[in-house]
This record gives C-alpha cells, sequence and structure tokens, in this order.
C-alpha cells in the first residue's frame, strides 16, 4: 500500500518532535526547515569550537510524556546546573528569586517602603473589571513602584511598544501564580505571605552538556533512521490547495525551486506567513488578520572572551533603561562542554528588535563592538579580552501579544480548521509563547491526532500558571482527549 506523504515544515521543538512520533509509528515523514541546523529556536551553533544556544535554553516540564521524551533524547550527557540568575537594575545586581538582605540593601529602605505601601494601595483599590492592558494588569497586582522597576522596562525592550499597548493575557499567561513582584514581597516582607501558597521557582535544571539543540539533533538523527528524510536551508514559498486541502508544498533550496505533492502537513512557520503562503489566497478578512500579527525579531551578539569568569550568573535580565541589550548569557556555566578553550568564556549579548530597525540591519562588525561596549560599561569585560564573535539573527521569534492579537489568531485559526490535512504546531505556527516543552507537547499531540485520537492542540499552554513553578503533585496534561480540535486523521 502506498505510504501517505506526509511534511512538517519547521525542524524546531514542535516540528521535529512530531515526526520523530510519526517516524516511530512506522510513517514515512519529511521534515523541511529554512536554517543550516535542526532546532529551530532552540538550536545550538558551533562557532570556533565554542558551543552558543539562540539565547539561553534551561528545560522544565510538568508534563510527564514530555520529559521522558526530553530526557531519553538527552541520554547519558545530561548534567545537573544550578540555577543563578539575577536581575541588573540601577546598576545593582539582585538574585532571582531575591533573598531579603538583597533585595533590601539593592533597593533600599526608602524603595522598599514605597513599593510595599504602593502594593497595599493596590490591593486596597482593587477594580472588578478586567485590566484593559500588562501595565494595568501588573499595577493592579503589585503596585506602581514595582511595576516600575521590575516590569516595565524589561518588558519594553523585549516586546519594543509601551506597556499599555500589550495585551493582560501576556502577564496572565507569564506572571500569574508565581510572579517577580510575589517573590520580591515574599522575600522582603514575608508577613504578606500569609497563605503560604507563594510557589518556589526551579532552582537547579539539566541540562544536554552540548546545548540545547543536542536533543533536538538526536531527535532528527533517529527520525531519518526510522526511514524519515530532513532537508535543511529549505524555505517554503506556497502552499498549492485544492478545495479544503493541501495538494503540494513548494519551496527554494540553495537557488532551485522544488515541489512536492503531500498528504498532510503540520505546519510550525509564522502563523501570519502561512496565511500568506496559501494559494489561492485566503479571503480579504483573514488576509488582514495575518497583516495585524507580527512577531518580534531577535538577534544575538556572541563572543569568545578570554577571561574565565566574566559573570557567574547562568544568565542576568538587563532592566536598566540606560543599556540596550536585554540579556547576558555565559554559556559555560551551563556546561563546561560548551567551551572550546576551558580558561575562556562564550558570552551572548541578547537585542530585541524588529526586522525593519536599524539594530536588525546594522553590520555584523558594528554590532559586536556596540555589545562590547555595553558589556564593557557594565564592568565585566575589557576590549582587549575580545578574542572573536559573530552575529546570530533570528526572526520571528516571539509572537506579540498586543492589544487586538487575540481576535485575529481566533479568525485565523477557525478558517485554518476548515483545511482538513492541514495543522499547527509549535510557538511560531500558533502564534502563542510557548516554552520546548509546550511545543514539543503540541507537535506530539499533533502527530497522535493524525493517528486518529482527539486532542485539542490550541489548548495546550493556556494554563493560567507561572511556567517555571516546580511540578505540583497531579500535574495537569494540557491537550487531553475530549478538547475541542478535530481529529487529524
Amino acid at each position: 500500500m502506498k505510504q501517505p506523504r506526509i511534511l512538517v515544515i519547521g525542524a524546531g521543538p514542535a516540528g521535529i518532535s512530531c515526526a520523530h512520533h510519526l517516524a516511530t509509528q512506522g510513517h514515512r515523514v519529511t521534515v523541511w526547515d529554512r536554517n543550516s541546523r535542526v532546532g529551530g529556536l532552540a538550536r545550538t551553533e558551533n562557532f570556533q569550537g565554542f558551543r552558543f544556544d539562540v539565547g539561553p535554553h534551561r528545560f522544565f516540564t510538568k508534563n510527564d510524556m514530555v520529559d521522558e521524551l526530553w530526557t531519553e533524547m538527552a541520554g547519558e550527557d545530561l548534567v545537573e546546573v544550578d540555577r543563578l540568575t539575577r536581575i541588573l537594575y540601577d546598576g545593582k545586581l539582585f538574585r532571582y528569586p531575591l533573598k531579603p538582605f538583597d533585595a533590601l540593601v539593592g533597593l533600599g529602605l526608602g524603595t522598599s517602603t514605597k513599593a510595599v505601601l504602593s502594593y497595599m494601595a493596590a490591593q486596597f483599590s482593587q477594580s472588578t473589571q478586567q485590566p484593559a492592558h500588562f501595565e494595568e494588569w501588573v499595577s493592579n497586582k503589585f503596585g506602581a513602584v514595582l511595576y516600575e522597576i521590575f516590569f516595565k522596562h524589561y518588558t519594553e525592550k523585549v516586546w519594543g511598544i509601551p506597556c499599555s499597548k500589550i495585551s493582560g493575557d501576556w502577564a496572565t499567561q507569564r506572571i500569574r501564580g508565581l510572579s517577580l513582584g510575589s517573590v520580591i514581597l515574599n522575600s522582603c516582607l514575608p508577613f504578606l505571605n500569609k497563605s503560604g501558597n507563594v510557589k518556589s521557582l526551579v532552582d537547579s535544571f539539566k541540562y544536554p552538556k552540548f546545548g540545547a539543540g543536542q536533543t533536538f539533533e538526536r531527535m532528527a538523527a533517529l527520525t531519518q533512521v526510522l526511514d524519515g528524510t530532513v532537508c535543511l536551508n529549505r524555505t517554503v514559498t506556497r502552499l498549492q490547495c485544492e478545495g479544503n486541502r493541501v495538494v503540494a508544498v513548494e519551496a527554494t533550496e540553495n537557488g532551485r525551486s522544488i515541489s512536492e505533492d503531500v498528504d498532510f502537513v503540520f505546519s510550525s512557520m509564522p502563523l501570519a506567513t502561512l496565511v500568506n503562503k496559501l494559494h489561492p489566497s485566503v479571503p480579504e478578512n483573514i488576509q488582514n488578520s495575518a497583516r495585524s500579527l507580527y512577531y518580534r525579531d531577535h538577534l544575538c551578539v556572541n563572543l569568545i572572551i578570554d577571561k574565565k569568569v566574566v559573570f557567574p550568573d547562568n544568565w542576568i535580565y538587563v532592566h536598566s533603561p540606560q543599556m540596550k541589550c536585554s540579556r547576558l548569557t555565559s554559556y559555560g556555566n551551563f556546561s563546561a562542554d560548551m567551551l572550546g578553550t576551558p580558561e575562556m568564556s562564550a558570552i551572548a549579548v541578547e537585542y530585541f528588535c524588529f526586522h525593519y530597525d536599524d539594530m536588525w540591519n546594522a553590520d555584523d562588525t558594528w554590532l559586536i563592538k556596540f555589545a562590547v561596549d555595553e558589556l564593557e560599561s557594565l564592568g565585566f569585560i575589557t576590549k582587549n579580552q575580545v578574542v572573536d564573535g559573530y552575529v546570530c539573527r533570528e526572526p520571528d521569534s516571539y509572537p506579540a501579544y498586543h492589544l487586538e492579537y487575540r481576535g485575529h489568531v481566533d479568525s485565523i485559526r477557525e478558517h485554518l480548521l476548515k483545511i482538513e490535512n492541514l495543522s499547527c504546531i509549535g510557538r511560531g505556527g500558533m502564534y502563542r509563547y510557548n516554552n520546548q516543552d509546550h511545543a514539543m507537547l503540541s507537535g506530539v499531540l499533533a502527530a497522535r491526532n493524525y493517528l486518529g485520537e482527539d486532542h485539542d492542540i490550541w489548548e495546550v499552554n493556556v494554563e493560567d500558571e507561572y511556567l517555571e513553578e516546580k511540578q505540583l503533585p497531579t500535574p495537569v496534561h494540557a491537550g487531553q482527549p475530549g478538547g475541542n480540535g478535530r481529529p487529524n486523521g
């Protein structure tokens, strides 16, 4: 019997997990990815023997199935890493989660007092109305002082728009349950946490010793052993539809055009991009919704530094508004095997921007100099310690939760559900800020739908809980059978 022609677009955590699961069930599957390495946003790149992730990645999940899959793929190369993360604000480094003495000394008695009074005022003036935006959500919950110090500047760096233009959904998904504000209050003033239910952050984690991408490289290799195909440097240009089905997908690879007939497509490409690639074109209202969605782009200036310890942290959040960088990472503090030379450091300086910004389009030499200048101004290095560096640009990294995004996503989703042999997965494909585990789960559940199960993929990562809390006694597995999603068999 003829094997169905299954195509997975994207070899990130969602796409490669989907392909691997189908391959283990005896299906021949093909994966296309625009990058030269698998892993998507979780890939690891090698530069002169030093390894750099595309931004720091620390795997954590509350889902047993995903945890077992990830651990199996990492195998014996997992190392236990003690977490040290700090926040740089106003020239001071605060441990995250904050410690009482550290926070009091850092903020000072006057600011700490203002923060408490602001917090108490917010609690006494709670409104029954739903907050209109991120700024209102955080200020209502934690007070204006904590919002200004620990939320506003970093959030606006990441998203590139005022917090008053960001949907409250972002706060609900990333802050509710365990937040920076509640950690501050619990650390500095534990009497305010009378219920004792502030959850603790993960203080150690497992990490593949050769980088986050190692897990997905192994998954891709096993998929190929099971008669799957992984094609890199291949960019999708069109999905040809007839009626309610995709019948062929076109792409370019190294300047040549490729077209393959398909029976089923799993897509983790950015949702708005997918809409624009459909042919014939979708209705005008769906095109308008696609045009209304956008992603925040992300670039890393990766540096080899001739200094054994630049800072002891895994990464540092740079909240200081004077600095353009958002996050600093030292990959040797994840695993010594990330370093080509043990006495040196692999440092990433991260910037968030849009593809039309001057920062995104700047010359690599200029970007490296700019990042080095910021590191030096912060006191971490001197210029003569820089051995070499390169720039990694990653477009469409963060789906923007602007005020109107939800309605546009819903409209596109409803339209795409009419296409019988198309399933959207992953962060980009679902326009949802998924971590690695959520992306993997969406890919596996989509594969299981194809095999005859019934999971609502769009219910993955909708729980209103902080995503780094320790596993609860009875974990909630998102996407259980019985959801509203159609089976994709």
